[in-house]
């Protein structure tokens, strides 16, 4: 029994409908950028799954218009289809 319930768990993990669950991916990038050419640049990357493309740029146009941390705040998203 305990066979059969972990081969089971097992495909349901390997199967490529699990790993199609996503249609798009939320890429952020956010930081401090220079203002004069002694200071550096600083910014990075976080991406984050989403079920539809629509639902992407939704969430994306509201994480653009919430207000930097930064007084330079860098503050972009690009939604990439997951094929």
């Amino acid at each position: 029994m305990k066979r059969l319930l972990l081969s089971a768990l097992t495909l349901g993990l390997l199967s490529p409908t699990a790993a199609m669950a996503n249609a798009a991916w939320l890429v952020l990038s956010y930081g401090n950028k220079a203002s004069t050419r002694a200071e550096s640049d600083s910014v990075s990357i976080t991406t984050i799954p989403m079920k539809t493309m629509k639902g992407c740029e939704e969430e994306g146009a509201k994480w653009a218009a919430s207000k930097p941390t930064f007084t330079h705040g860098v503050r972009e998203y690009k939604c990439l289809l997951n094929k």
